[in-house]
């Protein structure tokens, strides 16, 4: 027999958590390759008789009495020891099947995949394994461990001396004249951020998120005017109210409307940039509350920060949740559970590869009906926003005589912040013949004017357009806009 499953076992159960190695190390029983297994008491007896089923010798068990974990570092610690012990599990009872088929030439294919069954389990068990020795320390220290504070010039931060880094940008917004000039480039989108759009259902959320998407995949300027930096670059996109095929048909609207050399069937440089940088999961029907009502990470959390970590590359620069409602728990209105939230995304941005800005779309409250651009218009509660370090609001905008909705269009913009220029004034869009936003261009908002301030965002980027272009659009909106 593998010489694996020969080890004895000491299985401890109940409440191990900080003292378990000196618990092993007091009973002189944690040497010569002796087996310390934490367990939960209703785990006890379904681990003995396993080990009794392969042969193992269970050298002592104690039960160490059980007291419910009380921290979210303790519930950590006893959701990473139950999914060390099922992979441990898993893989006595793979290389017992090793050792069956050892002796027997026909099942060499079988073998050849058991075995490969049998590294992979120890893969995560090793992963598990490392994680555990953090849980412990963090169980141990307090979550932020022993913490030792020094000034500036003991921690060789020169900080009134050293120019210091300038802030990453994902996006920027470029303006240009007609000749190609920049007249215009400020800072729009930073990177290793969280941030929100926010709007009513039905607006265009996903939509607008998928466009980005596409943009920063293929390193082509979002909306015509915000240019991706350093593109193209990596995205994951995680939807949980589409199914898969679903999204395939959006993206493909975006891929028809955006690619310029685009026709259905043939090849593209930049499509085959979207399809190598583009990562596209749908969570439709799946529970993917990332915390619980506790406000504890839940196992559906730490198995995307991994499965976002082990499919990185060279790492992700944006990661869009849509809606952000599928991944909260308890009451929508609960501040401590959001701000919870916003703290496991920001922990996101900080251990995934490529540290990327993570975007989540977010439904607009009633009460904001009547002024979309008001950060607060995010429904339920606030601790999103005052979370969030950047936002934007999608609306469908009105004419100031009659209140009406011009439905054709979409008007959006910065409803919150930090560390870019704050552009005031909306911008209008449109849904085009496949039911993509795209620019409405070169608005005349001396003869339109909508709920608001009259639409002079950003600069009027739509000054780009050829003249003929701009005619076109200028008699499309006056069609839209009465």
């Amino acid at each position: 027999m593998n010489d694996t499953i020969q080890n004895n076992i000491l299985l401890i159960t109940g409440k191990t958590y900080p003292h378990a190695r000196e618990l092993a190390n007091n009973k002189a029983l944690f040497d010569s390759g002796c087996k310390l297994w934490r367990a939960p008491i209703g785990e006890r007896v379904a681990i003995e008789e396993l080990c009794q089923k392969l042969k193992l010798e269970v050298h002592e068990s104690y039960d160490a009495g059980f007291k419910a974990p009380t921290s979210d570092a303790e519930w950590d610690l006893a959701k990473a020891s139950s999914q060390l012990n099922a992979n441990r599990i898993k893989r006595l009872e793979v290389l017992k099947r090793i050792d069956e088929l050892a002796d027997s030439s026909e099942a060499e294919g079988e073998l050849n995949a058991t075995k490969e069954t049998e590294k992979e389990l120890s893969e995560k068990i090793t992963t598990l394994e490392e994680k555990l020795q953090s849980l412990e320390k963090v169980v141990k220290d307090g979550e932020w461990g022993r913490l030792q504070f020094k000034s500036l010039s003991e921690s060789d931060e020169y900080w009134f001396s050293k120019e210091p880094p300038p802030q990453p940008m994902l996006l920027r917004y470029v303006k240009k004249e007609p000749n190609g000039n920049v007249i215009e480039n400020k800072n729009w989108l930073p990177l290793s951020q969280v941030g929100m759009l926010c709007g009513s259902g039905g607006v265009g959320k996903t939509r607008w998120l998928l466009a980005l998407a596409y943009s920063v995949a293929t390193g082509k300027s979002f909306l015509e005017c915000f240019e991706v930096v350093n593109g193209p670059r990596k995205v994951f996109v995680g939807l949980g109210e589409e199914p898969r095929e679903g999204i395939w048909r959006r993206l493909y609207d975006v891929g028809l409307s955006q690619c310029s050399t685009r026709y259905p069937g043939s090849p593209s440089k930049e499509l085959e940039l979207a399809r190598s940088n583009l990562v596209v999961e749908s969570f439709r029907g799946m529970d993917m509350r990332l915390i619980d009502d506790h406000g504890t990470p839940t196992a559906q959390y730490w198995q995307l920060l991994e499965g976002l970590q082990a499919s990185a590359g060279k790492g992700y620069s944006l990661i869009i949740l849509d809606p952000i409602a599928r991944h909260l728990a308890g009451d929508e209105k609960d501040n401590v559970l959001a701000t919870k939230l916003i703290a496991l995304l920001e922990r996101m941005t900080i251990e995934i590869p490529g540290n990327p800005t993570i975007l989540f779309g977010h439904h607009m409250n009633k009460s904001s009906k009547e002024d979309k651009s008001d950060q607060g218009a995010s429904r339920g509660a606030s601790g999103l926003t005052d979370g969030v370090r950047w936002q934007v609001n999608l609306w469908t905008p009105t004419k100031k005589d009659n209140k009406t909705k011009v439905t054709q269009l979409r008007a959006f913009q910065h409803a919150k912040v930090n560390d870019v220029p704050y552009m005031p004034a909306p911008m209008i869009l449109k849904f085009n013949e496949r039911g993509v936003l795209v620019p409405a261009l070169s608005i005349d908002c001396s003869t339109h004017e909508y709920e608001g301030d009259s639409f002079k965002g950003y600069s009027n980027h739509n000054q780009q357009a050829s003249p003929q272009k701009a005619k076109a659009n200028n008699q499309y909106l006056s069609s839209m806009a009465g």
